[in-house]
């Protein structure tokens, strides 16, 4: 097995709070995330060398007979890809848990994609439910995200100017650019 994959995911693994080890099992057992039974068998192979990781008592040619059939032919290069599926979910984890906590991050990915699913009303609705329930006027990424969510409306102002329905559009585009401006600034 190769030893850098080894160790780059048991230096992930010695990251990970005790917490964290219970939710990446969770995270690994969802069909959603994972479709590989194997993954979850060497990931319960190896959480018993937790917090330690200890390469020296984790044998590669022991786990290879856990994890696979005892009839086949042992093949390194399956473990190695094995270790390599695991380190990708467990970064993946924890980009997920990452963006979770990131209140922020996460409404503005749902307005976008309630934008880009033509979801008109429920980009509207989510839009101005975020901005009510926002955080301090001196959060520099607020401006950023209605910044962003402002020029994502912009189609919205563009067919409103063609159909007569606004008088003023250079008002909703200066207001977008202040807000650009005020992220700037703070940065």
């Amino acid at each position: 097995c190769r030893v850098i994959e080894k160790m780059k995911l048991y230096s992930l693994f010695r990251s990970f709070t005790k917490d964290e080890m219970n939710e990446f099992s969770r995270f690994l057992n969802s069909p959603y995330f994972n479709e590989s039974r194997n993954t979850v068998k060497l990931f319960s192979i190896l959480r018993k060398h937790y917090p330690e990781f200890n390469s020296k008592s984790i044998d590669p040619a022991r786990i290879y007979l856990k994890v696979f059939s005892k009839n086949e032919e042992v093949h390194l290069n399956s473990l190695n890809n094995l270790f390599s599926r695991l380190k990708k979910l467990a970064v993946e984890y924890m980009s997920i848990k990452r963006f979770r906590n990131d209140k922020k991050q996460s409404d503005f990915s749902c307005i976008g994609e309630l934008k880009q699913k033509g979801l008109d009303r429920l980009f509207e609705r989510k839009s101005k439910a975020v901005f009510e329930n926002t955080g301090p006027e001196n959060d520099s990424d607020l401006f950023l995200y209605k910044y962003l969510i402002g020029f994502m409306e912009s189609d919205h102002l563009l067919k409103d100017i063609y159909s007569g329905k606004t008088s003023d559009p250079f008002g909703s585009i200066f207001s977008n650019v202040d807000e650009l401006q005020k992220f700037y600034y703070l940065n």
